[in-house]
């Protein structure tokens, strides 16, 4: 209605995302223009889920020249059906797969330049971050992979980021990672100011936007481990507990470039992985979180097809999806009947936490990459 959606107490994202509702509201006019804007913006998201899904057919496509892909997988990427929900419920989660995809088609799939292929992911990095900031874990990879990596279809020879950097560092390389930092740091910072313009610089933005994901503490609607800790501290002063889950999310991201940073192979799982390990460890888990790292599932099915059995897929399938229900059966009782089964809860949240990391473990073993 003209005003800062910050002045809503809820809304904690970029003005960006209100864009297709404010310009549909402005079209269509009316008494009923807010319901059409509703129902637009969702059409919006639905789409954008759509266009996940045509990328990533479009990064599987020349993926294997000499290897089959499953015929369900086109189907499976289509119809993934708690991405489709969430964008029918209104979360924009869908743009943000979109960017991170096309990011993931530049390195393996165009054709361009590298130098060229990094302002392009830069710039697209930029605005994925600018709207969400769990993108910013792709950067790392994507300049490693840009600078460094060899073919996307060939195995690497080296077996760290440490032989890649000893061998492959160039003047070049070291160009191709200023290109893409820069280019990043340049749009997330010019998406921001016109975001921030878009509202007439309303203060509360940055606070609401990005600062307050760093000290965030919700003790309900929240899967993550930390939920047990986070119940009990409610209400109490300082943040220091916030900042603790940051720790072990920094070591296991170091680890995992350490490992397959370069390896341009190694894409798709790399960022699936450093996804999954900075869900699993956030001190806030909500559902829309899983949409982030499941988009590159099929993604995963070129370097797992030859060693994972449909066996092994299932273990995986009934470990994510029963505790899972796990958590949303004790959370029920809890947000919804009003039964005090806290500790039920947290066991929960444990053994999904556990099955995460399990899963993603065994995926970072069985690879072939």
């Amino acid at each position: 209605h003209g005003s800062s959606p910050f002045h809503r107490h809820t809304y904690r994202y970029s003005p960006l995302y209100i864009l297709p509702h404010y310009a549909i509201a402005t079209l269509s006019g009316g008494s009923v223009h807010d319901i059409l804007a509703h129902i637009g913006t969702k059409v919006v998201w639905l789409v954008a889920d759509g266009a996940t899904a045509a990328i990533t057919l479009a990064c599987l496509a020349p993926a294997t020249p000499t290897t089959t892909l499953p015929t369900w997988l086109p189907l499976a990427t289509v119809s993934n059906v708690l991405a489709i929900q969430i964008a029918a419920r209104g979360s924009p989660e869908s743009l943000i797969t979109v960017l991170t995809l096309t990011t993931v088609w530049l390195v393996l799939r165009c054709t361009a330049s590298r130098e060229a292929r990094a302002l392009a992911a830069g710039v697209i990095l930029g605005l994925a971050i600018h709207l969400k900031l769990y993108p910013v874990l792709y950067v790392p990879i994507v300049a490693a992979a840009l600078a460094l990596g060899g073919s996307a279809t060939a195995h690497d020879d080296c077996r760290s980021l440490l032989g890649r950097l000893r061998h492959r560092t160039t003047g070049r390389a070291i160009a191709i990672v200023a290109v893409l930092l820069g280019a990043t740091i340049l749009s997330t910072l010019a998406f921001t100011y016109l975001a921030s313009a878009a509202i007439d610089h309303d203060p509360a933005y940055i606070d609401e936007a990005f600062l307050y994901h760093v000290t965030r503490r919700d003790h309900r609607h929240n899967f993550s481990v930390y939920f047990y800790q986070l119940y009990l501290e409610a209400g109490e002063p300082g943040a220091s507990s916030s900042l603790l889950p940051f720790l072990p999310q920094a070591a296991c991201q170091l680890a995992l470039l350490a490992r397959f940073g370069g390896n341009m192979r190694a894409v798709p799982l790399h960022m699936f992985a450093s996804t999954v390990i900075f869900v699993a460890l956030n001190k806030v888990c909500t559902v829309q979180y899983f949409v982030w790292y499941l988009v590159f599932v099929p993604l995963l099915v070129p370097l797992l097809q030859q060693r994972v059995s449909l066996g092994r897929v299932l273990v995986y399938a009934v470990a994510f999806a029963s505790t899972m229900g796990a958590w949303l059966g004790t959370g029920y009782l809890l947000e919804m009947r009003g039964q005090q089964v806290y500790l039920a809860v947290f066991a929960a949240s444990a053994a999904f936490f556990t099955a995460q990391l399990a899963i993603v473990l065994d995926m970072l073993v069985q690879a072939d990459v």
